[in-house]
C-alpha cells in the first residue's frame, strides 16, 4: 500500500507532532508499505530526502517573510494535490489540518475513492485562550473535531477520550498513545545523592508550572535542600510573565536551576541525572482529557518516574510507588505531599522505580506493540 502522510508540523524538526509521524511512518516501513511524509520543515526547494530512511518533501518556502508565509497558507492544498496526483495512494494520512483544507482532503479523497486516516491529537478548551470560545483557534478545531470527522473518515485516536468520542459517533477509531521505539529507549542512568526533579515545558501552556514551585515553596528550607528542580524550555522572566510571582523564584533560587530554552540533546541529557519528571495538568478541562503528554512517554522510555496527577491516560501506565509517584489532585497542597514522599526515598529505592519506569515503556508503550491497531485502520 502507498501512504502520503500530510502534517503541518516541522518534520523531521523533533517537535512532538513530527516526532508522532516519524513513528507512524517507521511502523507503516515495518509493515511493508511505502510512505511518503509531505510537511513543513525546513525549506529543500520541494526535492524528496530522506530522514532515518523516510522520504519526505518540505513545502514550506525558501524567505519567510510575511507575504511568503501568506502564499504558503493559500498555495498549501495546491502543492499537496500536486504531489498527490503524482505519488497516487492508496491512503492519505493527515493532522491537525484548517477545516477549508480538511474539506478537501474529504472531497479529494472521495473522489479518487482513496482511505482518508484522521491523527486525531487533541481538542482545545476554550479556557486556553484570552478570548476563551470565540478564539479562532478554538472555533476551528471544535469545526473539524464535530462536523468534519465523520463517517467516511478513518481516525487514530491519542486518548481513550477522543477514541471513545469518535467510536460513538460510529466513526471507525483506534487508539494509539505517544509511542517510542529504538534509541528513544535510555537505560543509562547517573542518579546523585539528592533528589533531581525535571520539567521540559513551557510556562503559561498546558503545563501547571506554578502549581509545581507553589509546592516547592510549601517545603521547610530543610527539605528544600534535599533536591534540585531542573527547569528546561523557559526562562524565569517567561515564567513571571505568565503569572509566577519573583518572590517564588527568588524564595527557590537555591534549589532552582533554570535552563531557558535548549537543545533536545541536552534534555536528554539531562533526564540522565534525574530521579522524577514532574506533570501536573487540569483534571477537569477537555484540553487534558483529549490530549496524551509526549512528556510522559519520553519520560518512561529514559528509565525516568514521574510525578504526576492522573489526566488523559496516564492511569494506564503509571503504578503509585512502582513507576511514579501519583498526586491525588491538581493543588499544590497534595503535591507537597508528594515530593516530602520523593525527597524521603533512598538512591537504592530511586534506581528501582526508575528500573520500573523503563520496563513499563518497554512494555506498554513500544511502536510494535500498536502495529496491529495502525493495521487496523487500513485495512
Amino acid at each position: 500500500m502507498k501512504i502520503l502522510l500530510c502534517s503541518y508540523f516541522k518534520f523531521p524538526s523533533g517537535c512532538a507532532g513530527a516526532v508522532r509521524h516519524e513513528k507512524f511512518a517507521q511502523m507503516l516501513q515495518n509493515m511493508g508499505h511505502e510512505v511518503l511524509v509531505v510537511a513543513l520543515g525546513p525549506y529543500n526547494a520541494f526535492q524528496t530526502n530522506s530522514f532515518k530512511g523516510i522520504p519526505y518533501i518540505s513545502l514550506r518556502n525558501k524567505s519567510q517573510n510575511l507575504l511568503s508565509k501568506v502564499k504558503m497558507r493559500f498555495s498549501y492544498w495546491k502543492k499537496i494535490k500536486k504531489i498527490a496526483d503524482t505519488y497516487r495512494p492508496d491512503c492519505i494520512i493527515i493532522d491537525d489540518m484548517r477545516p477549508t483544507v480538511t474539506m478537501k482532503f474529504k472531497c479529494y479523497c472521495n473522489k479518487k475513492r482513496i482511505t482518508l486516516v484522521h491523527d486525531s491529537v487533541e481538542w482545545y478548551s476554550k479556557e486556553q485562550f484570552k478570548w476563551g470560545m470565540f478564539a479562532s483557534t478554538y472555533i476551528k478545531k471544535n469545526i473539524v473535531n464535530r462536523f468534519l470527522i465523520d463517517k467516511s473518515v478513518r481516525v487514530i485516536s491519542i486518548s481513550s477520550y477522543l477514541h471513545e468520542y469518535y467510536t460513538s459517533k460510529g466513526i471507525q477509531s483506534v487508539n494509539i498513545p505517544i509511542v517510542a521505539s529504538g534509541e528513544d529507549f535510555v537505560k543509562e542512568k547517573n542518579l546523585q545523592e539528592h533528589v533531581n526533579f525535571t520539567y521540559a515545558g513551557q510556562a503559561g501552556k498546558k503545563d501547571y508550572l506554578h502549581v509545581m514551585l507553589s509546592a516547592m515553596a510549601r517545603l521547610s528550607e530543610e527539605e528544600r535542600k534535599k533536591f534540585k528542580f531542573h527547569i528546561l524550555g523557559c526562562t524565569a522572566e517567561q515564567m513571571i510573565e505568565n503569572g509566577i510571582s519573583k518572590e517564588t523564584l527568588e524564595l527557590l533560587a537555591p534549589c532552582l536551576e533554570i535552563y531557558g530554552r535548549v537543545p533536545r540533546d541536552k534534555v536528554l541529557d539531562v533526564l540522565k541525572m534525574t530521579d522524577f519528571t514532574i506533570l501536573m495538568r487540569s483534571e477537569t478541562q477537555r484540553y487534558a482529557k483529549a490530549g496524551f503528554p509526549t512528556k510522559s512517554t519520553e519520560s518512561l522510555s529514559h528509565a525516568t518516574p514521574m510525578i504526576a496527577n492522573i489526566t488523559s491516560d496516564l492511569g494506564k501506565y503509571l503504578v503509585d510507588g512502582y513507576n511514579s509517584l501519583i498526586v491525588s489532585d491538581e493543588t499544590s497542597e497534595s503535591l507537597e505531599v508528594v515530593l516530602k514522599k520523593a525527597i524521603s526515598l533512598s538512591k537504592e529505592e530511586r534506581a528501582q522505580m526508575c528500573q520500573n519506569a523503563y520496563d513499563t515503556a518497554m512494555e506498554k508503550l513500544h511502536a510494535d506493540r500498536f502495529i496491529p491497531l495502525l493495521q487496523e485502520i487500513l485495512s
